[in-house]
């Protein structure tokens, strides 16, 4: 379905009556943007557009989604590397202008992080949504890395779901205008961008890849958000202040899909937690390893609290798709390494002599047994249940996952 946006000149010297409006149309689909076009790694997209209306000669210019003109003819050709976006800008010459998006998904060779800094944004700044797109409570698409992110944005509610991302360094919280802010204030590992997801009636997944075989996620890091924490802490006219005496909680639920939307494996991060005697606030950006489960298609977010009809339904993100830092140590990196499974229930670790660790997870994410080998290269499983584990290897630099089933 081809859409048109149509843009009016606010003056120019010669009247509307003297020249038909002008409008555009990409010779792209993007109807649905849960749905957009999937073009594999090292491809050339060409992108056609079509102008009516004005006076002749027009002005092209296209813009990348992080900011780079990238054309300025009316057809656009470039070679895919990770997903994107391309917004072309037409000027009539009579001074009307039309702009209209293409959003590319790119099943990217390799994983790429998503650190939201390859995205244009002025600093102590939010983006809520494309202030440009034709209806603005349609869905939208952010990319960063080699993801894409589901973003719906209704500038006149004011309303947003799904993801946006900012660059605020302050971490009060006042009024709504700073439901961007984090506990941190700023990104993970020193960075300046980071991401903010509103998982109320939203479209919370995370778009990886769709090869068949699906990816792995090492890990991404994780935050509380200014507004639910000042919510928590000490209450608002909605969401009563979270206490010792209620066991009050608020948990991260991250959930692997495969290509077909089915959950594969659940990892969950506790953000703020009165339950225990030791109360857990997460302030600072906390890694959340992600290797459990397993090789997905999509990410998705999703909440549980204990005043889960009051508490605000946010989270911030950054660097989805990071290495663990602390699982790094000093020997080299064995390009190798594989993890097999016997149909006795014995796992192999096959392409290292040196040290590894072997770690097993049930389904839903939680440790079910830990190894170290030195020497040993095999290890039973005979003694878990019947289930769906996945399990990671890591030696040295090297980390391989495997899916299996008892």
């Amino acid at each position: 379905m081809k859409k048109i946006f149509t843009l009016f000149a606010a003056a120019t010297a010669l009247s509307l009556s003297a020249a038909e409006s002008l409008t555009l149309t990409l010779d792209w689909d993007n109807d649905d943007n849960r749905s957009i076009p999937v073009v594999e790694a090292g491809t050339t997209i060409t992108i056609e557009s079509n102008v009516e209306g004005g006076e002749a000669p027009y002005t092209y210019r296209w813009v990348s989604g992080r900011g780079e003109e990238v054309g300025t003819a009316a057809t656009l050709s470039v070679v895919a590397t990770v997903p994107e976006s391309y917004r072309l800008f037409v000027t009539s010459a009579d001074g009307q202008t039309a702009t209209e998006k293409a959003n590319v998904f790119v099943n990217a060779a390799k994983l790429v992080v998503a650190t939201f800094d390859d995205l244009p944004l002025e600093p102590e700044s939010s983006y809520p949504g494309d202030m440009l797109v034709e209806e603005p409570d349609a869905f939208d698409a952010i990319f960063s890395g080699s993801m894409q992110f589901t973003n719906s944005y209704m500038p006149e509610w004011n309303y947003w779901c799904g993801y946006s991302y900012a660059n605020e360094t302050k971490t009060s919280f006042s009024g709504l205008s700073d439901q961007f802010r984090n506990a941190v204030g700023g990104g993970a590992a020193n960075s300046a961008n980071y991401g903010v997801s509103f998982m109320d009636y939203a479209d919370t997944r995370i778009y990886v890849t769709h090869a068949a075989e699906g990816m792995v996620v090492p890990g991404m890091y994780v935050t509380n958000e200014a507004y639910f924490l000042n919510s928590a802490l000490n209450g608002d006219g909605f969401c009563p202040a979270f206490t010792h005496e209620d066991k009050d909680y608020y948990k991260l639920v991250v959930e692997g899909l495969n290509e077909e939307n089915e959950v594969v494996g659940t990892v969950e991060v506790m953000l703020f937690d009165y339950s225990n005697e030791t109360p857990e606030i997460v302030t600072d950006w906390k890694y959340v390893d992600l290797t459990p489960l397993g090789a997905v298609h999509r990410l998705r977010l999703g909440r549980e609290s204990s005043k889960f009809d009051f508490a605000p339904a946010y989270v911030c993100i950054d660097q989805i798709g990071a290495e663990n830092p602390g699982a790094s140590v000093t020997s080299a990196a064995v390009s190798s390494l594989r993890l097999t499974s016997a149909a006795s229930g014995i796992l192999s670790v096959v392409g290292t002599d040196g040290k590894w660790t072997l770690t097993v997870y049930s389904a839903d994410g939680i440790e079910r047994a830990s190894y170290s080998g030195i020497g040993a290269s095999t290890v039973s499983t005979a003694f878990l249940p019947t289930g769906v584990y996945v399990a990671r290897v890591v030696a040295g630099n090297a980390v391989a996952t495997l899916r299996f089933a008892k």
